[in-house]
């Protein structure tokens, strides 16, 4: 699985320039827009990223190559969840970096506790990455991306026409006060199970597929 790290790092290392027009545009978000919108921003660009790794190793009949490798194909698997949790906490974790940093320079108050609510932007992310996986590798990287948005979107119109039924604020409000509450300690835990149901489709898928 080491091997298979350094490759996936080692292919975003070509992207110098794609970084570097990533970071300015992010600075430029934060210093205009807003330091939590550049978080949300890095955060989703680090989970394209690592899913865009998929991408290059189907490419070409690339996961003919890579299965005459000696490993199994569920190290495969499990280098991909472990390559996108790594990946998308950094995006999370340069995203805090850089709002602490306009705040700062803005001369705004640094909330840490802030921290308790943006690492949800990561467990969001996260989750959304462990629905897409199962997809890419039953149908394609780019069937598996469609199904994989549209089945988000579904649930995302269903929350949205269940929550504006209710009070919304009263809803941040509990929603927040669990998060603060036992929600520190289920959040994670939950987006753990879910990564973990999802690996285990995956490997299953992947052990079945034909190259």
């Amino acid at each position: 699985m080491k091997g298979m790290l350094i490759k996936d790092i080692q292919l975003l290392s070509q992207q110098r320039r794609f970084f570097i027009l990533l970071f300015l545009t992010a600075a430029f978000l934060a210093y205009t827009v807003g330091e939590s919108f550049s978080l949300g921003y890095l955060t989703s660009l680090f989970f394209v990223l690592a899913l865009g790794t998929i991408s290059y190793d189907e490419f070409d009949n690339g996961f003919s190559f890579l299965m005459t490798l000696p490993m199994e194909r569920r190290t495969y698997v499990r280098e991909k969840y472990v390559f996108g949790i790594l990946i998308t906490a950094a995006g999370w974790i340069i995203g805090v970096i850089f709002s602490w940093v306009f705040a700062f320079v803005k001369g705004e108050a640094i909330d840490v506790s802030e921290g308790f609510y943006t690492i949800l932007v990561c467990y969001i992310f996260l989750c959304f990455f462990a629905l897409m996986i199962p997809f890419m590798l039953k149908f394609g990287t780019e069937k598996g991306k469609l199904m994989g948005l549209l089945l988000a979107g579904i649930v995302f119109v269903i929350g949205y026409l269940a929550i504006s039924r209710w009070d919304t604020d009263k809803i941040i409000h509990s929603a927040a006060s669990f998060y603060l509450g036992a929600g520190k300690f289920i959040v994670p835990a939950a987006t753990a199970a879910v990564l973990y149901i999802s690996y285990l489709f995956s490997a299953v898928i992947f052990d079945k597929k034909e190259f």
